[in-house]
């Protein structure tokens, strides 16, 4: 009987639910649905004020005689003022907020009852929950979103106030939407005054790991990045889209940096796209097999040599021109704390890394 391995396949799970909410629409789709089931359930029960709540309720949409009609009061007459102008108080003066108007609609349009006339105003608490989380995930990302809409569910006082007669929710609900793009518009400046703002950077092995962390590390701080991949296509377009997301400009590549050619063609292409790269990052490396020396083979060696050094010197001989019309250039090359003391049975992987230490 096969043994199944429970922690590896949580693991593998939650990685997948991890990577759906890197996704904006599915991120904010979740969003509305926790909202949802927090807020709408059982609008019907007695609320935690009863029976002023629904008496302060009354005042604003008196309750609907049976076989009558849903007028609050009838219009008043016009009158002159002393400066002969007509005045009249408007049929719907005791409705002027947009809470009490939220519930005035809620009695003619659904239900002259306690869930008819809260409905409404969840569907507002519901909304400032999407507007808060919308506002997040433009600044910090998708996954932001989701943990601010935890957060805002989480206090008693929201869920209260979304779901009471005598709701306050209709000023939180206007006033988030009406911040949120004032609050992306600032913040967004301050990102473009960052550190990196106008600089192009290239990452090689960027689909994912310490790769994909540094390339998006650059996109917050400014930068527009093209990035590097071998083999996963789907993670690399994952990366892209995340750095798109903050506003950068970005695009995958893919090639195998050991080959020279593939490599030197990859960087004129990526020159092609983005103009000159200012900020080369080259990241991508491979790991040699753990034997000694006498049961390693050439061709292991020279993979390792021309994945971590020679691919270094085809990407700056490619990139170092341009760098020198620039205001500034910066190389940065990812070596391993291996070089530090050169460990035994992995002498391919040392030899390929150590011409990345700095001096």
């Amino acid at each position: 009987m096969a043994q199944v391995d429970v922690r590896s396949q949580v693991v593998s799970f939650a990685r997948q639910i991890a990577a759906w909410l890197e996704r904006g629409p599915f991120a904010l789709a979740l969003c509305a649905l926790l909202a949802a089931a927090v807020l709408l359930p059982r609008l019907d029960r007695p609320g935690l004020w009863e029976p002023q709540e629904r008496q302060l309720s009354d005042r604003i949409a008196p309750p609907v005689p049976s076989g009558g009609d849903k007028t609050d009061r009838p219009p008043a007459k016009a009158t002159p003022a002393g400066d002969g102008c007509l005045r009249s108080v408007p049929v719907d003066a005791a409705a002027r907020t947009l809470t009490a108007r939220a519930i005035k609609w809620g009695r003619d349009a659904i239900d002259d009852s306690d869930g008819g006339r809260r409905l409404p105003l969840a569907l507002l608490g519901l909304l400032t929950v999407l507007a808060a989380a919308g506002t997040a995930m433009r600044l910090a990302g998708a996954r932001a979103g989701v943990v601010t809409a935890i957060m805002l569910l989480a206090m008693p006082l929201l869920a209260l106030q979304s779901r009471m007669l005598t709701s306050e929710i209709g000023t939180a609900c206007g006033a988030s939407l009406r911040a949120q793009p004032h609050i992306v518009a600032t913040l967004a400046r301050v990102v473009d005054s960052s550190p990196l703002a106008g600089r192009v950077a290239f990452v090689t092995g960027a689909s994912r790991g310490i790769g994909r962390a540094i390339a998006l590390a650059l996109a917050t701080d400014g930068a527009d990045v093209a990035i590097n991949y071998r083999r996963d296509e789907a993670a690399a377009i994952a990366t892209v889209a995340d750095i798109e997301a903050l506003g950068r400009r970005s695009a995958a590549y893919a090639a195998s940096v050991d080959d020279p050619e593939a490599c030197a063609a990859m960087a004129a292409t990526v020159l092609d796209d983005f103009g000159p790269i200012d900020l080369l990052v080259h990241n991508a490396g491979i790991a040699s097999r753990g034997l000694n020396v006498v049961k390693t083979e050439v061709d292991e060696i020279e993979r390792n040599f021309r994945t971590h050094a020679l691919a270094a010197f085809v990407l700056c001989k490619a990139f170092v021109p341009g760098m020198r019309d620039a205001d500034r250039g910066d190389v940065v090359m990812i070596s391993s704390v291996a070089t530090s003391h050169m460990a035994p049975n992995s002498s391919p992987y040392n030899m390929g890394k150590y011409p990345n230490v700095p001096p």
